[in-house]
């Protein structure tokens, strides 16, 4: 598929989902005016596009109140939190330590990124996983309560409540069906298909277990990766993980014909990553266009859309990716001699003690040509 077709095609629906919004909303006004005497109930023409507003502000709490039941659930499973957004609001742990930046991610409102910190059994996973949709059938129950208990004369406070429990309403029963969309499973496919026993949900599970023993210090050149989802018509996000893994362990055993098809494979489904994740991708596009391929226009096209990141992570992949662009791309053997001494420093605190070992060998392998090329000047 077409990038910016891609992206087209997603804002196109975006534009018809907002419409269409405002469209329910004015045909269901038209359908009460019709039908009862809004003003003999109190209810004033303006409270109608209170209403419509409180929709789009009851979809942003509804979702961070499905990511704060993830966070919860996943304590109680003993996951450790990576990540946190909160509409622009971002925090993540780096080297150990919590940073915080802003930045808008245009297809979420929150997301919650946790990870196992001890060999998960099935119960923890599912546990995780349903913690979401539980939470957001927990506060319509509250929002039910609170309707039955609100005096007959607050019109306006109950047709803001009773937005607010269709919306959540809605978006709990669309991550508890096992649905994809745009190529992401919601919380109810990778549900259901983990307690079925489907191939999705075993893929899933396995995909957990690599990450683990990444965890636990298992080098990528001893995993065993032996998925055979590329020749699937259909690519999602599950597969983008499996071969992002494959592309590691190739790597690592310095096939560079395997790299090389594994960058194609992900630069040519990139539009099916979502947007918050793929400044991971484009480091691993940077290091290749710039150490193996050395393709300058296609290192600096990704460093362009990568860089005001990119030069703020520090931890040793992203030190590494940033070394490998001032070596190669710049020239600049000072500049990429110290990024790898950067890398190499936090090296412990990266938290896949398994990639911490590719990335330390890479970096070495850069400071030979930093090294190399100090001595021949």
């Amino acid at each position: 598929m077409n990038k910016s077709s891609s992206e087209k095609n997603k804002n196109k629906k975006r534009i018809l989902f907002f419409i269409g919004c405002i469209v329910v909303g004015f045909l269901g006004g038209v359908f009460l005016g019709k039908t009862i005497s809004l003003k003999s109930i109190g209810f004033r023409p303006i409270d109608f596009f209170i209403i419509l507003i409180s929709l789009y502000v009851w979809m942003f709490i509804s979702i961070n109140i499905h990511e704060f039941g993830h966070f919860i659930f996943g304590k109680k499973a003993k996951y450790k939190l990576i990540g946190y957004s909160i509409a622009c609001f971002n925090w993540f742990y780096e080297n150990g330590k919590v940073k915080f930046y802003l930045k808008f991610n245009k297809e979420i409102g929150g997301l919650c990124c946790m990870m196992p910190t001890k060999e998960s059994t099935r119960k923890d996973h599912l546990l995780f996983i349903s913690g979401g949709v539980i939470f957001n059938f927990i506060s319509i129950l509250l929002m039910l309560c609170g309707l039955f208990l609100m005096p007959s004369g607050k019109v306006l406070l109950k047709g803001i409540l009773i937005t607010g429990i269709v919306v959540t309403s809605l978006l709990a029963i669309i991550n508890f069906i096992p649905i994809k969309s745009v190529g992401i499973a919601t919380d109810g496919n990778i549900l259901w298909s983990i307690l079925r026993n489907e191939p999705s949900g075993q893929i899933y599970l396995k995909i957990l277990d690599v990450t683990n023993k990444l965890r636990f210090g298992v080098s990528f050149k001893d995993l065993d990766l032996n998925f055979d989802i590329k020749s699937s018509e259909k690519v999602d996000v599950t597969t983008i993980q499996i071969v992002l893994y494959e592309y590691f362990k190739a790597l690592d055993l310095d096939n560079i014909e395997e790299v090389k098809n594994n960058i194609e494979f992900l630069e040519n489904h990139i539009d099916i990553i979502p947007e918050y994740s793929r400044p991971g991708f484009y480091n691993e596009f940077i290091y290749y266009y710039s150490a193996i391929e050395l393709r300058e226009e296609k290192a600096k096209e990704y460093f362009t859309k990568a860089k005001k990141l990119l030069l703020n992570d520090k931890d040793i992949n992203g030190r590494r990716t940033l070394a490998s662009y001032k070596l190669f791309i710049e020239n600049d053997y000072e500049e990429a001699k110290i990024c790898c001494f950067d890398g190499l420093s936090v090296k412990d605190k990266f938290p896949f003690k398994g990639q911490a070992l590719l990335e330390e060998k890479l970096i070495m392998k850069i400071l030979n040509k930093v090294n190399g090329g100090n001595n021949n000047e």
